[in-house]
């Protein structure tokens, strides 16, 4: 399976020949799979051909783009999907002109006597309404793939006239592929309006630099169609036969010449507009905008956290969700709800099926949030002689080996594969931090902060044990040790576990596991600070169910909990051996990986092989290229705020700086 994997990664990481091709491979294989099982069960699913209706087809296209999307080293940028702030007033535009060229055709077949009106009753429609609600979905799959993922791909350096024409007729010939499909029209009629409904969208991708605009547009063309279509709006043929074939062919508007003379207008007056664009532009966006993700509904870190997770602290916030994150919280609920099943039988036999024991001596990489904790991770988790919990572990806790596998390939596709604060590479298989998996078998973490901030005081408190009861204390321990017992280690593995909220339980980690080594990784705080208003602005909006108020937004309340978390570790590092702690510094990691690498490995005793420099050296070659978002410098007066108050956090800084620059790096053992 991994070689698949990296088959598919190679692939995707090359020109667009190469995407194109492999979207085009992985699309015919699952054609084939699903023709193959419903012709060996008697199924009759059509995925292609009569009665097939397109549908299925249009979400296997997208979901074999969204796996070389997921695939390729390319930010979402490249395809479309970063949202950029002017996203409601994109969709609006979009929406009514794809509603109007439609409305308006139809219109125009009823007035000029083409055909008369059908007055149908309420019921009639409110139910066409909601089937016409229904098209959304397969709009959106549609340009995602085409306007975002071909189109893309093919402009990334030819020329954009060429992947908007391409991506159109693609499109198009894909309708002919479901003749009597949901326009049950001409299939060349219907091939003609799809290529240049699809070129259209493409174009308003290039011209805004995101798909929202040519998204919305397929939306309210599918939108409009589909509704007249079911309330039957055109009723009995009229005697203007010139107008039915004009603006309303066999009772459908969306086929119409009229519409294509439309749709050709808007490519036209948006070329016009786009004419001498540089295709640099950096105004367009390269991220999701904060004001969208608010309203992302599959974006919740503890959507597969069971019911019984859920509901307590749900109770606890007096089930106060904010009216935007209405339709994450029922996405969540759902989610956690099928998951609540699904797991049952493996929780209820946790004890059979995993270790009795947790290990005693995993490695610890602590250190305060955007210090570099996940590039260490990242680093020293290429080692085999070590095992890291992955993303899809820690987010699926409780059903990750068996259970899971069902909705894995769900969080594989819908997941997105770059970190939206840097642009570091993420997905189900990445190492992850143990927080999420603790978060998701309990309500003792911080990371339910995120999810409900209104009561961030009561969870901050979870990352320091010294403010806990015995029995909460207790009871994080039990739940931390269940996780850890349920990762499989081969012989003579360690386990890997990096974490930021760990830099204020080192003393608490040491009690549960004696042998236990830990590395503190820190960097200049300022940068601390300030990448962390980013990670607040740009993630945190993504779990979130409620807004706070401002003294308890993560921004007024970080600067304390840094403080707080910093000096907890050097007060617990003082006592432990030297041999099992050590201090380094983010700096000196991105500058010389290895030689800092290799002071940690010796320091904690650790065997430093041929394989792991040969993955190491492989790994540093691939990310050579990555640059960090450049940002503005803090003003004075806050960069002096910020001093003062971690003062004594300072002092043990100073310390730890002079001794590392004393010391010199010698060669670990073999």
């Amino acid at each position: 399976m991994q070689s698949q994997n990296d088959f598919i990664s190679r692939m995707a990481r090359g020109g667009a020949l190469n995407l194109l091709t492999l979207w085009i491979a992985l699309l015919a294989i699952a054609v084939a799979a699903i023709r193959l099982v419903s012709w060996i069960f008697g199924a009759g699913i059509a995925v292609v051909g009569p009665g097939s209706g397109g549908a299925l087809l249009g979400f296997l296209a997208l979901l074999c783009a969204l796996l070389v999307m997921s695939r390729s080293d390319r930010d979402v940028g490249a395809y479309g999907l970063a949202i950029r702030d002017a996203w409601r007033r994109d969709a609006a535009i979009g929406f009514s002109v794809g509603c109007g060229l439609v409305v308006l055709a139809a219109s125009l077949a009823i007035g000029l006597g083409g055909w008369s009106i059908h007055v149908a009753s309420i019921g009639k429609w409110i139910s066409s309404l909601g089937k016409a609600f229904g098209a959304l979905p397969l709009a959106i799959a549609a340009t995602v793939t085409y306007a975002g993922f071909v189109s893309g791909a093919l402009g990334e350096r030819g020329p954009k006239v060429i992947a908007i024409a391409i991506s159109g007729l693609l499109y198009g010939a894909a309708s002919l592929l479901h003749p009597g499909g949901p326009t049950d029209g001409s299939d060349v009629a219907a091939a003609i309006t799809a290529a240049l409904l699809m070129a259209t969208a493409s174009l308003y991708r290039w011209r805004t630099g995101d798909i929202v605009r040519g998204a919305m547009l397929v939306c309210g063309v599918f939108f409009a169609e589909r509704f007249i279509r079911k309330v039957a709006l055109l009723g009995e043929a009229g005697s203007n036969k010139t107008a039915q074939a004009l603006f309303a062919p066999d009772r459908l508007p969306l086929q119409s010449p009229a519409v294509w003379v439309g749709l050709a207008v808007v490519l036209i007056f948006t070329m016009a507009r786009t004419a001498g664009q540089p295709s640099d532009d950096p105004s367009r966006p390269r991220t999701v905008s904060p004001t969208f993700a608010r309203s992302y509904p599959f974006a919740t870190m503890g959507a597969l956290a069971p019911l019984d997770v859920w509901l307590p602290q749900l109770w606890r916030a007096r089930f106060r969700i904010d009216v935007h994150y209405l339709v994450r919280f029922v996405v969540t609920i759902i989610m956690s709800s099928a998951n609540t099943l699904l797991t049952a039988p493996e929780r209820l036999f946790h004890w059979l099926i995993s270790k009795r024991v947790a290990p005693t001596n995993p490695v610890f990489l602590v250190g305060a949030h955007r210090s570099g904790t996940t590039h260490l991770h990242n680093l020293i988790s290429l080692d085999p002689q070590f095992v890291a919990p992955t993303t899809w572990q820690v987010l699926n806790p409780f059903g990750f080996r068996f259970s899971g596998r069902i909705l894995r390939p769900f969080f594989d596709l819908f997941s997105p594969w770059k970190r939206p604060m840097d642009a570091v590479a993420f997905g189900m298989w990445a190492p992850a931090e143990e927080e999420f998996a603790v978060a998701n078998m309990s309500g003792l973490s911080p990371d339910w902060s995120l999810r409900l901030p209104r009561l961030a005081r009561h969870f901050d408190r979870f990352g320091f044990p010294d403010e806990l009861s015995d029995r909460d204390r207790g009871a994080w321990a039990k739940t931390h040790a269940t996780f850890l017992s349920s990762l499989h280690c081969r012989d003579g593995q360690r386990l890997l576990l990096k974490n930021p909220h760990n830099t204020g339980r080192v003393a608490l980690l040491r009690s549960l596991y004696p042998d236990a080594a830990f590395v503190h990784i820190r960097r200049n705080p300022i940068d601390v600070i300030r990448s962390n208003a980013h990670l607040a602005r740009t993630a945190h909006v993504l779990f979130q169910l409620q807004d706070p108020p401002d003294e308890l937004r993560y921004e007024m309340r970080y600067l304390s909990l840094y403080r707080d978390m910093e000096l907890a570790f050097y007060e617990a590092a003082s006592q432990i051996p030297h041999d099992h702690v050590i201090d380094i510094r983010y700096e000196d990691l991105a500058k010389d990986p290895k030689r800092t690498l290799r002071r940690v490995y010796d320091q904690l005793n650790l065997a430093w092989t041929q394989e792991y420099e040969s993955r190491l050296d492989a790994y540093l070659k691939l990310i050579a290229d990555y640059k960090p978002t450049p940002k503005k410098p803090m003003p004075p007066d806050e960069v002096e705020a910020i001093e003062i108050a971690l003062a004594d956090a300072a002092i043990h800084w100073a310390r730890s700086d002079a001794a590392m620059d004393a010391d010199p790096v010698p060669q670990p053992r073999a």
